[in-house]
Formats: C-alpha cells, sequence, structure tokens
C-alpha cells in the first residue's frame, strides 16, 4: 500500500541532496502542500525562499520519467523569470526525486499559465506555488 506521508529519515536525506550535508539544518520550513505527486514544502535558506517538490515514495520507471519531465518543462519557467529551477535528482533505482525551484516574488499562478506551455501539459501539478502564494 502506497503511503502519503513522507518519512522524516526520507525528508532528511532530500535536504542534504539539495543544500548541503549540514547546510540543511539551516533550513527554515514555513509551509507545506500536499498534492497528488508528492509533497511541496516552502523552505527558507541563507535569505532566499525555495519550494522543494519530493516524491512522497521511491517511484518506479515510469513515474521517474513523469518527474523528469516535470523537472526539464519547469526549467522552462528560468526564461519567465516566475521561478527558477536550481536543481533536481531523479534517482535510477532506490531514492527520492526531488526538484529544488527558488521562488520569485510576485509570481502568480496566472503568470505560471500564462507565461509558460504548462497549461497544455494534461494534469500537470500548479499546486506548486500555491504553497508560496
Amino acid at each position: 500500500m502506497a503511503s502519503n506521508i513522507l518519512r522524516r529519515s526520507n525528508f532528511i536525506k532530500v535536504l542534504e541532496e539539495a543544500f548541503g550535508n549540514e547546510q540543511w539544518r539551516q533550513c527554515n520550513l514555513f509551509g507545506v502542500k500536499q498534492g497528488g505527486f508528492g509533497t511541496v514544502f516552502a523552505i527558507q535558506f541563507n535569505g532566499t525562499n525555495y519550494c522543494l517538490k519530493v516524491q512522497n515514495e521511491p517511484i518506479n520507471e515510469r513515474g521517474a520519467q513523469e518527474f523528469q519531465l516535470e523537472a526539464n518543462i519547469s526549467r522552462s519557467l528560468n526564461i519567465c523569470s516566475t521561478c527558477k529551477v536550481i536543481r533536481s535528482f531523479n534517482p535510477q533505482s532506490n531514492g527520492l526525486a526531488w526538484i529544488l525551484y527558488e521562488y520569485i516574488p510576485g509570481c502568480t499562478l496566472y503568470d505560471l499559465i500564462n507565461k509558460t506551455h504548462l497549461h497544455s501539459i494534461p494534469n500537470y501539478d500548479l499546486f506548486l506555488m500555491k504553497a508560496l502564494i
């Protein structure tokens, strides 16, 4: 049975990968949003706000491909300066996939839909920005 809850040990591992082995301890969590494809965390680190989207559990190859597609599509957001993909991790076998976004103040859900081609992708998880808006 699949779990919709991200385990604490898995979350710490993701934070270590995203921010650095010891630096993750300086992160301030100020928002959490559950979605159908994972969990989004609003995190402040060194004065910058980030969205960290994480799979709740290890995924199969198809799920990993979908998550990587989302990361690739999200990189196009860099062009319209709404949010910026810092890095992503797509596990080959074991581990959790994640995407780290830098949140650009002033971005709205309307901006995301109208300034990008994301609206043409069925079931795209736009909730990632709702965690911060």
